[in-house]
Parts: C-alpha cells; sequence; structure tokens
C-alpha cells in the first residue's frame, strides 16, 4: 500500500518498489478526486506494465465521484477496493455494475452474511477477507465457503499486523484455496 503523498513523491515510491521486486502497488485515494487521478497516472507511468497498480478508496468517494473518476482509472489499475462508504451496498453494486475493473469490497465486510449479501446483489466482483474484523480464524472461514459458493474470488487483508496474528493470517492462506 502507498500513502497518500505528491504524485512525484509516489511515483519515485513506486520505482523503489517495482525495483525491490513488488508486482502490485496499492494506491490510496479518496480524499481529492483529481489529485487522486494525478496520482494513480504517476505512479503507473512510474512502474508501466510490469507492475499492476490497483487502488483503495477507503471509503473516500460518493458513487457519482467513483463513476467519474475511477472509469478515468481503469486503463490503468487492476482493482479498485472499497471506493464507497460500507453501508453503501447498493451504492456498489451499481458502480459494479457500471465498472470494467473488478471491485473489492473491503471494509462492508465482516462476515458470512456480509458475503453472502454482496453476492445477491453482485455489489463486488472479490471479497477482501480479514482475520481480525471476522472474529478468528473459524468465522473468516465460513466467510470464505460463502464466497466460495458463490464463486466470489476472495483476497486477505490484515492491516499490517505482527506477530502472532501474521503467523494466523499465512495460516489462513496456507491452509485455503
Amino acid at each position: 500500500s502507498m500513502s497518500i503523498k505528491s504524485p512525484a513523491e509516489m511515483a519515485e515510491n513506486a520505482v523503489a518498489l517495482k525495483e525491490q521486486g513488488y508486482k502490485l502497488l496499492t494506491v490510496k485515494i479518496g480524499i481529492a478526486p483529481d489529485d487522486d487521478l494525478k496520482r494513480v497516472k504517476a505512479v503507473k507511468k512510474a512502474v508501466g506494465d510490469e507492475v499492476a497498480v490497483e487502488v483503495d478508496g477507503n471509503e473516500g468517494y460518493t458513487l457519482d465521484i467513483a463513476v467519474k473518476y475511477i472509469r478515468q482509472m481503469e486503463d490503468m489499475i487492476s482493482g479498485c477496493e472499497q471506493p464507497l462508504p460500507r453501508w453503501d451496498v447498493l451504492g456498489m453494486a451499481e458502480l459494479a455494475r457500471v465498472l470494467d475493473t473488478p471491485l473489492i469490497a473491503d471494509q462492508a465486510i465482516t462476515s458470512a452474511r456480509d458475503v453472502a449479501l454482496f453476492a445477491k446483489l453482485k455489489a463486488a466482483d472479490v471479497i477482501c477477507l480479514k482475520l481480525g474484523p471476522f472474529g478468528g480464524i473459524t468465522l473468516t472461514q465460513k466467510a470464505l465457503t460463502v464466497a466460495q459458493a458463490h464463486g466470489l474470488p476472495c483476497s486477505i487483508g490484515a492491516g499490517h499486523p505482527l506477530g502472532i496474528a501474521t503467523s494466523a493470517m499465512h495460516q489462513f492462506v496456507a491452509a485455503n484455496p
């Protein structure tokens, strides 16, 4: 994940991460749409096609702003994570319908029930699972099972934990497809 900085600083950081071997960079967006677009353009130009770029809106956009700006980013990004507030499930469903880029549900998903709702409404193309917000491995496993039953791919997130939380996340990933 790349913190929000000036486009030039982010491009410089992106090159350094590319040189370290990173194959996917997540650009934080959601505060100032015009500036977000400049940052994404700078990062993508800096890394080219060798590194995938996705954006994480952190619930910062409204539906109209998300449609306008994410559409302009679509040829540069591989995915868009939670651009709308967690409570705007219908907005996410509409956004998923109008975007070509996969829409990733993150903060809105904290249970198997949430996964089922997003699947039913087609409000995301990918579900981000997090052990902490779900309440541990067993409840996250239930959410994964629901996602798999609906054909929804999953990613895993964590908020960058350390120690036992990292170990638990690695164990969960190793034990599941």
